[in-house]
Formats: C-alpha cells, structure tokens, sequence
C-alpha cells in the first residue's frame, strides 16, 4: 500500500525523489534478492486493501507474493522464497512464469551468449504490456492485447559479469506484476 520500489521515478514511487532507495539500485550494486509485495494492513489478511483509508499516505491497493513451491507446507513455501521462486503483484492474483535457459526465475545460473527467455502470464484483465528488464533497462517490450501471453526472446549479448534478467507486466487497468530476477555469470 506503499507504492513500488522498483525504480525512481516510477508512477507507483511514493517518495521524493531524494529519499529512499530503488530496487533497480540496489541490483546494480550486485545485490542478489527475491520479489514480494505485501499490503502492510496489520489485518494479517492478504491482499485487504486499506483503500480507501483514513490514513492520508496509504495511496495502493495491498499487494501479494506469490510463491512456487512443489508442496503448500510452511516449510516448502520458506524454502521457495529463500530460492527466490516468487514474484510480486500489485494485488491482483496474475500468474506469471520466467525461465532464462531452462531455470526458473530467482536463479543464478552460468550461461555462454546464447540466452534465450521464456515468459508465461496470465492476467486478472486485459494485459498491456510485457517487459523484459536487463540490467535495470527495459530490453525487450511486448505490447499485449489479451489477457495471457506466451512470449519468448533470444538475448546474444552479455553486459556485465553478473547480467540479471526479469519481467515486468502491466496490464490494461494498471495492475503490474514483477518475477523475482535470474542471475546470469
């Protein structure tokens, strides 16, 4: 309910711009980390939204973490997060898959030039757009027109020692959803 951290600037970035810290600094620092959205509600109830709120600076819907996890146990889901197999919305319940080479978003793999990226969503509503962001800028866009996509991309150059790849989805009533990085060494 705090907005999106993903990069200064952004429509869902809430602060000024000379407070706080974006995700994408953060990665280009060489970071290694997951993505979740919460509500912050203190209801415990995922996905309430405290909008409208009689707190002034609550501006979003509550947001949600998905998690892929082979079994719905405690256990399986906090091994899923530690491995960075989530992904994050803005409160809609969109399904979203990223794979570079084969493995799964939230991986640290080794790869050659030769990357090629997969991408499955299905959206809550008409999908706008799907992004690809590599190394904090937007590498490939897909202006969407239904509401799920399968997509894929072949990517021959490498930037960096460590590039990291995701996806970013937005969807026609302003809904996003961002899968967690793969980092490829």
């Amino acid at each position: 309910m705090w907005g999106s951290s993903e990069e200064r600037g952004s429509p869902l970035w809430t602060k000024d711009d000379h407070r706080g810290v974006s995700v994408r600094e953060i990665l280009d620092k060489g970071s290694r980390f997951g993505f979740i959205a919460g509500s912050d509600n203190h209801h415990g109830a995922p996905a309430l939204s405290a909008v409208p709120s009689r707190f002034t600076n609550l501006h979003y819907p509550g947001g949600l973490a998905a998690v892929y996890a082979p079994k719905l146990t405690r256990e399986e889901i906090f091994k899923a997060l530690k491995e960075r197999r989530c992904y994050a919305t803005t409160g809609e319940s969109m399904i979203v898959e990223f794979y570079l080479n084969g493995a799964m978003m939230g991986t640290e793999i080794k790869a050659g030039s030769a990357r090629h990226l997969e991408a499955k969503v299905i959206g809550t509503n008409r999908l706008r757009s799907v992004e690809i962001i590599k190394n904090g800028h937007i590498w490939a866009m897909h202006e969407a027109h239904g509401d799920a996509e399968t997509l894929s991309w072949e990517d021959k150059g490498r930037e960096r020692e460590v590039d990291y790849y995701y996806l970013r989805v937005i969807q026609a009533d302003g809904a996003m959803a961002w899968s967690s990085p793969i980092y490829v060494r």
